[in-house]
């Protein structure tokens, strides 16, 4: 089924191995299994499935046909009706370093994929403030308020591209319910992080302990 706004983007590709090159390209999964890209589709979450993809929930649906090469499969993807570019390039996204009075860290641990522990936020919207999608994105995650203080990071790795702001806590409530994004969150002390962390908490220590905002590319 195709749609508009901001559904998923699913590509449809005959050819396993164009199918495997195209998301390497666009740093997405690849599956071959409906129920797998069912869950993927359903979180918002724009994959490559090899084979058909007509009997998925509502999403951005190109077919990708035998017989092409990866530039023509390119090809027709950009020409998709009704699909906004910036979804087919860099994926930009604000996350959070806030820490409590007793400098613990807030980290969220996923629902899915490994169920890596990270620091909480998430994509940037068409035309949204980084600093205001992070705030956003912490009171989703989480339930805290939190301001920004200042950009600490911004880290890029193929189509990823992150910023990273230091946050203060203002209040709210803490969220107890968790869903298939969010599976729970807690507080940390960074140097001593629970098992299953994303590599950018390192990282971001090693470069706050420079004192000087941070930007690579890798």
């Amino acid at each position: 089924m195709t749609a508009t706004g901001d559904a998923a983007v699913v590509l449809a590709v005959t050819d396993a191995a164009i199918a495997h090159a195209l998301g390497a390209d666009f740093r997405w999964p690849v599956v071959s299994d409906t129920t797998h890209a069912t869950v993927l589709v359903t979180q918002g979450f724009s994959c490559v499935v090899v084979g058909d993809g007509t009997d998925l929930p509502e999403c951005h649906l190109v077919e990708i046909p035998a017989g092409i090469d990866v530039g023509e499969a390119h090809q027709l993807v950009a020409a998709a009706p009704d699909l906004d570019p910036l979804r087919l390039n860099a994926d930009v996204g604000a996350f959070a370093w806030v820490t409590d009075d007793k400098g613990r860290l807030l980290l969220v641990r996923s629902a899915y994929g490994y169920g890596t522990w990270g620091l909480p936020g998430g994509t940037i919207g068409l035309y949204e403030a980084p600093d205001g999608a992070v705030v956003r994105e912490v009171g989703e995650e989480t339930g805290y308020e939190v301001t920004v203080d200042r950009l600490l990071a911004v880290y890029g790795r193929r189509q990823h591209i992150g910023f990273y702001f230091g946050c203060s806590l203002q209040g709210g409530d803490v969220r107890r319910a968790f869903d298939t994004e969010v599976a729970e969150l807690g507080w940390f002390d960074p140097a001593e992080p629970p098992p299953r962390t994303s590599p950018v908490l390192p990282l971001l220590l090693a470069d706050l302990a420079a004192g000087q905002v941070a930007a690579r590319f890798f």
